[in-house]
């Protein structure tokens, strides 16, 4: 073989090494690899499946962390600071019931989503869990995982001094029924907040007051009361 024949053969070997290593470095680019140890949740390619720059793949979380999306309702946004500073991260409790027994992990706020939720009024937040796996919890450990359903306990501000009282002996308009000289006092108090079935006063009243729990009949302000001490 001489002349343009042998150069011709020479071009092809020379293309077939150019398409090997093109075949070798796509080859490479078909392993799906997470910079972190993990579990899949979701898959949704298969072998030999054509994907394109973009294209959906699956999800997969890392392992021993999580994050949880709590929705804080308007009226309760004041008990969390402004802004999150990693350096005094907000506490959080992450509880999971079943078949009797309390699981519990411990976590953080990390960070606030800037936009309300629209349809609930509600501010989306992330509670941060670094340790999944539950520790010394009755009926063995169990590990945290992504769609449990679960209670999560945001430790808010701090209140020096404050009351806590039963909802029902907080009548409408702020005002709590005292005794003073064994008559009826009307005191206005100012309201923190209330969940359930208790309610937290910050203003209007002091220590050692004698608050009327039982249900009054056309209740007047300085009426005479008969008192009767409670078993303990």
């Amino acid at each position: 073989m001489i002349g343009p024949k042998k150069e011709q053969l020479y071009a092809q070997r020379d293309m077939c090494h150019v398409l090997h290593r093109k075949a070798e470095l796509d080859l490479e680019k078909t392993s799906i690899t997470a910079p972190f140890d993990g579990w899949v949740l979701e898959k949704a390619v298969e072998a030999g499946q054509h994907v394109g720059t973009g294209q959906y793949l699956g999800t997969v979380y890392l392992d021993g962390a999580l994050e949880i999306e709590v929705r804080v309702p308007v009226k309760d946004l004041k008990w969390l600071p402004a802004a999150v500073n990693p350096d005094h991260p907000v506490e959080a409790e992450i509880l999971f019931a079943n078949d009797g027994a309390r699981h519990i992990w411990k976590g953080r706020l990390t960070r606030m989503k800037a936009q309300m939720e629209e349809r609930t009024r509600t501010l989306p937040v992330i509670i941060g869990v670094d340790e999944t796996r539950t520790r010394g919890a009755e009926n063995g450990a169990i590990l945290l995982r992504p769609g449990m359903f679960v209670r999560v306990k945001i430790k808010g501000k701090e209140i020096d001094r404050a009351f806590v009282l039963p909802r029902h002996v907080v009548h409408a308009g702020d005002v709590v029924y005292t005794v003073n000289d064994r008559r009826l006092k009307m005191k206005p108090v100012r309201v923190l907040r209330s969940y359930k079935d208790t309610v937290i006063i910050s203003e209007g009243l002091s220590d050692g007051e004698l608050i009327i729990k039982s249900p009054l009949s056309s209740p007047v302000e300085g009426m005479l009361l008969r008192i009767k001490a409670e078993d303990r």
